[in-house]
């Protein structure tokens, strides 16, 4: 993904204005990339879906290539009055006083080869310890609903998913479920077309590619505000690479494990926008200005919730320049004019480029203001205070330590008062003659007002987390322009206080940044390689269903992925009872309705499946083994009546997992529930086979309970199913149930005598 919007953005950074030299303009390219193809296909997806695109993708990145080489190599410099862009670099890198073009480059290069490795490494590592290529969920599941975004694409157009919405009752695809409850919503689009036309060119799915498309968007964002250090103090300043390394810090590594992708593909626009919008100011060409649409429409369509925090930091700004320029020598009627008219024309570029996320946007931004996104199962983010805030941005707190502040008296305060405080007088050093760090110290304000009004209007904290979040990058900008300001003074002891603020900002950032990477790596939900493994030996036909994904801790992000996994490989074969929404396991597949589970009469489920992928392979079943890896199964259909472990027990976490075991959980107020699959003309029974943890007493309820006996540390437990055919529920309850271990279930035409 890194190359495909690196070489879409490769022609477009040929226009970038005159203060990008070639290393900025190379690391310009990706973002830029990002928003053109994230234009593109977004608008292209409308109307059909990937599988109809994807060939576009090859072909513009050809021809963005061959546009960039024909007017770095191959255009007259006297053409038309205008310098090539070669001429361009050249002129920028002998004003700079170094030593040779060749040096200068190879450093650039260099530089942009740390900050990719500073920003991915310590991901991947995150990822190659757990054995995974993702996707991943700590305590938020949104990497599923993009990854059925994606999926869903590939088979259907906007357009026809938001026509198919109104049989989402009928629908047996949750994904294509999600797709058009969310075509239907005002929230953006975000990166997944592009995704999708990648996905479709290179053969691969959502869960294949999202974590590393992710980490590809992630530096992009770094690189972007790297090649905006570099614009600013007009030289290679190492200082340039500690700001993008700050892409990689515990806020982005919080972002990139709940699964933010809108939120990290629009602050990766947020620093480019803010320096194309400045260079537009001093001195607006036709170039930058198309260049600045182009981004504009971009974060549009990635997500608009930043974007009021542009506008208003841009008013802000022009309103500034208005007043000085009235004091020194007046604003003539003509000035006026051709403002208006470029942003107009800057306006009318925006929406050509990208109409429909405009369109969604705009709704997006009415919901918003009246607290639309209200409704919605949001996050409670009540801790996010004045007293935490600042070094949450800073990046000097991981975000999950907010409401719970740990170590010495000490640390606490240095980190949560002291860091801030003191990067906040470095930042403010380097607002000295510098337009770009105005207009975003107007956006910083802009942003903070409208978290602001979110919390106390709204009383909606995860809706001011949202809007807060483009202050670390303007941060991360404005502390590195402070210390590229004191390093470069030409007293020794202003250089001396810069490099105590590069010491200052790595031991505040670094630790926190590892101390979040460890806690995202131990705790998150990687998606399990062995289900993939397992996956493999699943036949051409056949229906398969799912079974005990939803029986952990984790089962909010772990049941949609691994569906969505299942439904890849095997698109429209993939079934689910879904009659129970333990752990919130729906909430993501289910998003958009107003119950959350699905009756077992539901297309949802097909109760006639020939295989089970089942997370408990230890709990004997009567079925044929296909392929085992760990706690992971595939299982072939043996009878004609099958039984389903549908709620109520737990297992093990996948990585640890070796037996397949279940057990009943004893944190749910609900009874165990099984799902009997299958007709038959006499009555059925399930034959439940439990190991107790000592000889005690076990009591058993359930309303269909025929009998249950004990022998020792042995239970077992028969129970009718009651309901229709082909598929009928039963419940059962043990008390007490600490410990207590499933070893066996399976159908049986009449009770057992004895156990």
């Amino acid at each position: 993904m890194l190359a495909v919007i690196g070489a879409l953005g490769s022609w477009p950074a040929t226009f970038l204005p005159r203060r990008f030299d070639g290393v900025a303009r190379v690391a310009m390219a990706p973002v830029l990339g990002l928003c053109a193809g994230t234009c593109v296909f977004t608008t292209l997806v409308w109307f059909v879906p990937a599988s109809d695109t994807y060939w576009l993708v090859p072909l513009l990145c050809a021809c963005s290539l061959a546009g960039a080489v024909y007017r770095v190599v191959g255009r007259d410099p006297s053409a038309n009055g205008m310098r090539a862009a070669r001429t361009e670099i050249v002129e920028v890198t002998e004003a700079t006083g170094c030593p040779g073009r060749r040096k200068r480059r190879l450093i650039g290069l260099l530089q942009i080869l740390i900050v990719c490795v500073a920003v991915a490494g310590p991901i991947t590592y995150a990822f190659g310890v757990r054995q995974s290529v993702g996707p991943v969920g700590y305590r938020v599941g949104d990497a599923q609903g993009y990854v059925a975004e994606i999926d869903g694409l590939q088979h259907q157009s906007i357009r026809q998913a938001v026509r198919a919405a109104g049989t989402e009752r009928e629908w047996s695809n949750l994904a294509l479920n999600f797709l058009a409850v969310y075509a239907n919503s005002v929230q953006e689009l975000d990166a997944t077309p592009l995704s999708a036309n990648v996905d479709q060119l290179v053969g691969l799915w959502g869960t294949d590619t999202q974590s590393p498309f992710l980490v590809a968007f992630l530096i992009s964002g770094a690189l972007g505000l790297y090649a905006a250090m570099r614009w600013a103090t007009r030289r290679g300043s190492w200082v340039a690479v500690l700001a993008a390394a700050l892409f990689g810090g515990a806020f982005f590594l919080q972002l990139f494990f709940d699964g933010s992708e809108g939120a990290i593909t629009g602050l990766a626009a947020i620093i480019p926008l803010a320096v194309l919008l400045t260079e537009a100011l001093r001195m607006p060409r036709l170039g930058t200005l198309v260049l600045l649409a182009l981004c504009t429409s971009g974060l549009v369509a990635l997500y608009p919730l930043f974007l009021p925090a542009v506008v208003l930091g841009a008013m802000a700004t022009c309103v500034v320049l208005g007043v000085c320029r009235l004091r020194v020598g007046g604003v003539s009627l003509r000035m006026v004019g051709l403002t208006v008219l470029r942003v107009g024309l800057l306006a009318s570029l925006a929406g050509v480029f990208n109409l429909l996320a405009l369109v969604r946007a705009a709704r997006y931004w009415d919901g918003v203001l009246h607290g639309a996104l209200l409704n919605r199962p949001l996050p409670k983010y009540t801790f996010l205070t004045a007293g935490v805030v600042p070094s949450w941005l800073y990046e000097s707190r991981q975000f999950y330590d907010l409401s719970q502040p740990g170590g010495t008296l000490i640390a606490r305060i240095g980190l949560t008062f002291v860091v801030p405080a003191l990067l906040t007088v470095v930042a403010v050093t380097g607002l000295r003659r510098q337009i770009a760090a105005w207009l975003l110290l107007a956006m910083l304000a802009s942003a903070c007002a409208l978290g602001a009004y979110e919390r106390v209007n709204n009383a909606c904290g995860y809706c001011a987390d949202r809007s807060l979040l483009p202050v670390t990058p303007i941060l991360a900008f404005l502390v590195c322009l402070g210390i590229a300001a004191l390093v470069a003074s030409a007293s020794w002891w202003l250089r001396a206080v810069g490099l105590l603020a590069v010491c200052l900002t790595v031991v505040a950032v670094a630790p926190t940044a590892y101390s979040s990477l460890m806690r995202f790596r131990n705790g998150s939900y990687f998606m399990d390689p062995s289900v993939r493994t397992v996956l493999a030996h699943l036949p051409g036909r056949g229906t398969i269903a799912l079974e005990g994904f939803n029986e952990n801790a984790d089962s909010i992000v772990e049941l949609g992925l691994v569906y969505l996994a299942v439904d890849e490989r095997a698109w429209g074969r993939v079934t689910l009872p879904a009659d129970t929404n333990e752990s919130d396991s729906l909430l993501y597949l289910g998003i958009g309705r107003p119950r959350l589970n699905y009756p077992l009469d539901g297309a949802q489920f097909k109760p006639n499946y020939e295989y089970v992928l089942t997370r408990m392979p230890g709990v004997a079943t009567g079925r044929s083994l296909l392929s085992r890896v760990g706690g992971v199964a595939l299982e072939r259909r043996a009878e004609p009546v099958d039984v389903l472990a549908d709620s109520g027990l737990i297992v093990a976490p996948p990585q640890g997992d070796r037996g397949g075991y279940a057990y009943v959980d004893p944190y749910v107020s609900e009874p165990m529930s099984f799902v009997i699959s299958g007709s038959a003309s006499s009555p059925i029974y399930i034959d439940l086979r439990f190991k107790l943890p000592a000889t005690a007493s076990i009591d058993v309820t359930g309303a269909s309970l025929v009998r249950s006996s004990q022998t020792g540390r042995d239970l077992s437990v028969c129970v009718r199913a009651t309901g229709h055919s082909p598929a009928r529920s039963v419940r059962l309850r043990l008390l007490p149930d600490d410990d207590v271990q499933l070893t066996s279930m399976t159908i049986v035409t009449r009770c057992p005598t004895r156990s």
